[in-house]
């Protein structure tokens, strides 16, 4: 089930439930929901892929819970005009539009039509 793994995940990152919580600034009763099956929001999805997490075994329970090569990071928060970067080493620039924040996830384009030639 995708609510175990999520607190296998996060007990291998070392985070407690409440710590964990506060990293993503929500409350520890709304997380608590999370590892009991209440769905997973993006925002903790995108915390698990910054850590090294393959969303992959998160869902469907095949292959490593890490990403290849991958060791979980520490999370720090980004300003404008930094570099994000990725659990793999790579990075991206960061762009933050109408005070959100935009972390590429994919290295490539993807296409949901016909493909770009």
């Amino acid at each position: 089930m995708t609510a175990e793994r999520l607190k296998i995940a996060r007990q291998s990152l070392g985070y407690s439930q409440n710590q964990f919580s506060k990293l993503l600034n929500i409350a520890q009763s709304t997380y608590v929901k999370y590892e009991l099956g209440g769905g997973i929001p993006e925002k903790v999805l995108i915390v698990l892929i910054e850590k090294g997490i393959d969303l992959n075994w998160l869902f469907t329970d095949e292959g490593n819970m890490l990403l290849s090569d991958a060791t979980p990071v520490s999370y720090t928060p980004v300003k404008k005009d930094d570099e994000y970067i990725m659990a793999t080493g790579k990075t991206y620039p960061v762009s933050i539009p109408d005070g959100g924040l935009s972390i590429p996830i994919l290295a490539s384009k993807v296409s949901a039509g016909p493909g770009e030639e």
